[in-house]
């Protein structure tokens, strides 16, 4: 599993989810610590929320195997970002 924010960043990426990596990574340099949210797309809690909202509106029908490749499995092979994943400052300033 990738889980590199840099593979968003990428020609062929979808615009939203390129301009989505380019402020993320702008985030994360701008950032006073050094959270890992600018490195990483996701970490396994975050992945696992978008899993189980893209099965609950079922989106993930779509796929052959119905989604079924992102269970358990899937997650525990994400690599794992280290803490913190997003900067202590940045969740201040957001709550």
């Amino acid at each position: 599993a990738h889980n590199e924010l840099f593979r968003l960043l990428e020609e062929q990426v979808p615009e939203p989810l390129r301009s989505f990596a380019e402020k993320a990574t702008k985030e994360a340099l701008d950032a006073d610590d050094d959270p890992s949210d600018g490195r990483f797309i996701m970490d396994i809690p975050i992945a696992a929320r978008l899993v189980a909202r893209l099965r609950h509106a079922g989106l993930l029908l779509k796929e052959p195997d119905a989604g079924a490749r992102f269970g358990e499995e899937w997650l525990l092979a994400l690599p794992v970002p280290p803490d913190p994943f997003v900067s202590p400052a940045a969740v201040l300033t957001q709550a």
